[in-house]
């Protein structure tokens, strides 16, 4: 009777321990499925990042090119009114 009761006993403890263990894993894969979710949306985010990061290089690039041709034009124009170019 008492191994009956043993067994009766660490079948339960047994029971307990996998329900724990499944709730566990359920808490671990709504977690996983989350930060999946999360992962989607960063992705999304660091693409329009690297988008808007580039687009600001062009623009950086082109005022760079704008300045360098208005002192180009600007010392042409100096050039002629002091008389450089007779």
């Amino acid at each position: 009777m008492n191994e009956q009761q043993y067994t009766r006993s660490s079948d339960r403890i047994l029971n307990e321990h996998m329900v724990s263990e499944e709730n566990r894993l359920t808490r671990i894969e709504n977690r996983l499925e989350n930060l999946e979710e999360d992962l989607k949306k960063l992705t999304t985010s660091v693409e329009d990042l690297v988008a808007a990061w580039k687009t600001a290089g062009h623009i950086v690039s082109f005022v760079k090119w704008l300045a360098s041709g208005l002192v180009a034009l600007t010392a042409l124009i100096l050039a002629f009114k002091t008389g450089l170019f007779k």
